[in-house]
């Protein structure tokens, strides 16, 4: 099974920050050990932030041992209230922790929409490349952002205040953004830090939307069959022919079958068969919010067209398929 974008995003952001707690690292008086105990540290808080279960509820329960302290020794938290020393989670509040610290932006691919998608003042962009597919561009961003989750909520609630079909996922600690906005298709995932929650770790996701144009030039695959009634059935314009065939029996043409992508609406296509068509005889009729059929008879012809809302394209297109039965003289 394929992992979902919000997984992947989640799992982007992991591999981040494991990626800056490791290049973070200083040289100092400390140790080996204790620098691999706080990426580690790091890295549980992370999952146990980000990661759900199958209910839908985030396991953030600390274990028996860490109530404990190390090694389940009751009188070790004792001894870090005398020493006021907190070996457990700070919640985000170590305000000496600061995960920009030594790090530099990498350069954004050639074409990234700065413009349209900037990023918050300060942002360190640790990770960006660029994919093209199907003449498409998709950009992957990979930031640690110095604000708190609330400064982020506004800024980005103000950026994309006039996207389409935006849906926002928020919890105390992260939000998920997705959306169509100035050609793309965006995918933004901010947590805040384990650490420190004046800053965040984000990824960006931006799939640039293809032309209605090119869209329907990858779908044309077919010509109209050869004896086609196209007179009295025409194909509409802003159209791609899918499939089409033209079944034979007894020396005589049973029927024809033309699939075919529009980018007009289901109401559009019925609307433009009907007038076409005009004195429908026997006409049958059908309009849902996602689906329609439209059939009778016309000219010695019987006809029947079904149309619904096509799945899995990059923008929104009708599907709709015809079959025509000449009727023996």
């Amino acid at each position: 099974m394929m992992m979902s974008r919000k997984l992947w995003a989640i799992f982007l952001v992991i591999c981040m920050v494991v990626t800056f707690a490791a290049c973070g690292v200083k040289s100092s008086d400390d140790d080996g050990d204790s620098s691999s105990k706080k990426t580690s540290k790091g890295e549980k808080d992370l999952l146990s932030e980000l990661v759900e279960d199958d209910n839908g509820d985030t396991d953030s329960s600390p274990s028996d041992q860490d109530d404990r302290g190390i090694g389940g020794d009751e009188k070790n938290n004792d001894r870090d209230d005398i020493d006021n020393t907190d070996t457990g989670n700070n919640d985000g509040n170590n305000s000496d922790y600061n995960p920009l610290e030594g790090l530099e932006s990498v350069k954004l691919p050639s074409g990234y929409p700065e413009k349209e998608f900037p990023f918050f003042q300060g942002t360190v962009v640790t990770y960006a490349i660029r994919e093209i597919s199907e003449g498409a561009s998709e950009y992957i961003a990979i930031c640690i952002i110095p604000a708190t989750l609330d400064e982020l909520r506004t800024f980005y609630g103000k950026m994309l205040e006039d996207a389409d079909k935006q849906d926002v996922d928020e919890g105390s600690n992260y939000m998920f953004l997705t959306g169509d906005y100035s050609g793309y298709r965006f995918d933004i995932s901010i947590a805040s830090d384990s650490e420190n929650n004046n800053y965040c770790s984000g990824t960006i996701i931006l799939k640039e939307i293809p032309s209605a144009d090119s869209v329907l030039a990858s779908l044309q695959k077919a010509g109209l069959p050869e004896g086609y009634p196209s007179d009295l059935f025409p194909i509409m314009d802003q159209s791609a022919i899918f499939d089409s065939s033209m079944f034979e029996y007894d020396g005589r043409i049973d029927y024809y079958e033309v699939s075919v992508y529009t980018t007009h609406t289901l109401n559009e296509v019925v609307t433009y068969y009907e007038d076409i068509l005009g004195d429908i005889e026997d006409k049958s009729k059908y309009v849902g919010s996602d689906e329609f059929e439209l059939s009778g008879y016309m000219s010695d012809h019987y006809f029947y067209i079904r149309g619904l809302l096509a799945e899995d394209m990059d923008i929104e297109l009708t599907h709709y398929f015809i079959r025509v039965d000449p009727l023996e003289e």
